[in-house]
């Protein structure tokens, strides 16, 4: 006995219409039957119809003229928030804070290393605790006075007892001496 199914055929499979074949462990001859008119090659649509055809598939109905708008907009959003992430530091409070503290951790900086450079100069090689106490004293003027006595002093021995009492002042137990 014979069956008819009827099914479509998009060139890779069969879409059951109404009911579908049972499944069988073999291979069965198929008829195909088609309206060769019906199945020519369509020629293809440009984007601007099938925009036309399918807006408003997902909500509202929009044109292109409303979705065009709509992405300038989000472009503009956009380049807002890369002007605002972009921004000069310089142009805050908080900006020039932090120019301020590098440009005096730079001041002090270059005090220290002018300071190493007369010891080296007057004194020849520095002991290394002398050039880690030195590394510890954090006021500017301080390193400017130790530059002082570093040209002044005799001998090494001079220079650490005075860079002793630079320590002791920045630590508050006692005043620099001249």
């Amino acid at each position: 006995m014979l069956q008819t199914y009827e099914a479509t055929y998009n060139g890779e499979q069969f879409r059951w219409i109404n009911q579908a074949p049972p499944k069988l462990d073999k291979e069965v001859p198929v008829v195909l039957v088609m309206d060769v008119e019906k199945t020519a090659i369509k020629p293809k649509k440009n984007l601007h119809d099938v925009l036309q055809r399918t807006r408003g598939a997902w909500g509202k109905g929009k044109t292109l003229d409303e979705i065009d708008a709509e992405i300038n907009e989000t472009r503009l959003q956009y380049e807002e928030v890369i002007a605002i992430l972009n921004f000069d530091l310089m142009d805050t409070v908080a900006g020039w804070q932090l120019h301020d503290i590098g440009h005096q951790k730079g001041l002090i900086e270059g005090a220290r290393e002018m300071l190493l450079d007369v010891l080296e100069e007057r004194f020849g090689i520095v002991p290394n605790d002398i050039i880690q106490d030195i590394h510890t004293v954090s006021i500017r003027d301080n390193l400017k006075q130790l530059h002082r006595q570093a040209i002044r002093c005799p001998n090494i021995d001079g220079f650490e007892e005075m860079l002793s009492y630079t320590k002791n002042f920045e630590s508050g137990l006692t005043g620099f001496k001249d």
